[in-house]
């Protein structure tokens, strides 16, 4: 059996990673597709971006059982395989939860099965909560907490690492995601994200954003801005803390961590002051995470993953902060774990069919 994988990242639509999956279930073999994309107007939709996407991949449909694209930002959780459906593409936009590249996947698989006719599915995925039930009601009864995880990329890393004497819900690690957000998570046994630091909570500060702040604290600086409306300031607070702050505030030029790198490696004084503070606060979480373990005396690996774990100086800043009692061989992942979690779900889907 053979499957179409589509994988988009950020606002661009050209951003989209599309990859053929051959050899389902037993022998998968991943062949990437080079896409020769068409020029998209400004402003154009999603929807209408992945439209004019799927002539460009007319040949590849051939012999193609069935389509997995990245799970978009839904408001409920996805925590298996899920096919997409008339019904979830009709309310779509009353669904969504934040605004993400992911949404061109959805728009891409839909119009590929109205013309192919053969099934789209995802799985888990960016809104993916693993919080209990009872976390709803902790510090305020009708306040609902989430887990906003890079769940895709968290488990195929662990596919990557697992071995037959130590399966996917075997491995235990630790991975600290540098892009323009910061994420460390944790993968123990028995396979799930058991603990999290994603920039929304209380992530070290990066690119584009600043973490965590004290809740009275943002409330005075909104009303320091002259701002008074809660729907303004709720706005404006998602921004710093998910896409418009962190080093940027600084200098616009840092949202490209290339940019930031530049001016680090050229000793410019605001950029290696942040650096600093960079490595101390994502040592600091690290090292909270690592204590959260049933086992935290026992020593757990570190993988990197993200455009900053290019940078070694940053990678091995933040590995020399790491006890060697505590932490095994920090290492960086240079396959794209996110591919081998789609494979992972191509295989397990393919089975059903």
């Amino acid at each position: 059996m053979n499957c179409l994988i589509i994988n988009p990242g950020s606002s661009d639509p050209k951003s989209v990673k599309i990859s053929k999956l051959t050899g389902l279930p037993t022998d998968p073999l991943a062949i990437p597709i080079i896409i020769n994309f068409p020029d998209f107007p400004s402003g154009i939709s999603y929807c209408e971006a992945a439209k004019l996407l799927v002539p460009v991949l007319q040949d590849y449909m051939l012999n193609t059982d069935f389509i997995l694209f990245r799970c978009p930002a839904f408001n409920f959780n996805v925590l298996g395989i899920t096919q997409l459906t008339e019904e979830l593409a009709e309310n779509f936009s009353s669904k969504i939860a934040i605004q993400h590249g992911s949404e061109i996947g959805f728009w891409l698989a839909y119009e590929l099965t109205q013309i192919y006719k053969i099934p789209a599915v995802f799985s888990r995925g960016i809104p993916t909560s693993r919080l209990p039930d009872y976390a709803t009601i902790t510090g305020h009864p009708n306040i609902k907490k989430t887990c906003m995880s890079h769940w895709e990329a968290v488990e195929g890393v662990a596919h990557h690492v697992a071995t037959k004497e130590k399966p996917v819900s075997e491995v235990e690690f630790i991975l600290i995601m540098l892009g323009s957000g910061t994420g460390i998570y944790l993968w123990e046994k028995p396979g799930a994200i058991s603990a999290f630091k994603i920039r929304q909570w209380e992530g070290p500060m990066s690119p584009s954003s600043i973490g965590g702040l004290d809740t009275l604290a943002l409330l005075d600086f909104m009303l320091s801005q002259g701002e008074t409306s809660l729907k303004e300031a709720r706005k404006k607070i998602s921004a710093l803390v998910g896409s418009k702050g962190g080093f940027q505030l600084f200098d616009p030029r840092w949202l490209d961590l290339r940019e930031f790198r530049k001016d680090v490696e050229n000793f410019h004084p605001l950029a290696t002051s942040l650096f600093e503070a960079w490595i101390i606060q994502i040592s600091g979480k690290v090292g909270e995470v690592k204590l959260s373990m049933k086992q935290p005396k026992q020593p757990t690996p570190v993988y990197f993953y993200g455009g900053g774990s290019n940078w070694p100086e940053l990678v091995s800043r933040i590995s020399d902060r790491l006890s060697e009692h505590l932490f095994l061989n920090p290492e960086v992942i240079t396959i794209d774990p996110e591919n081998e979690f789609f494979i992972s779900q191509a295989i397990e889907f393919s089975k059903s069919l």
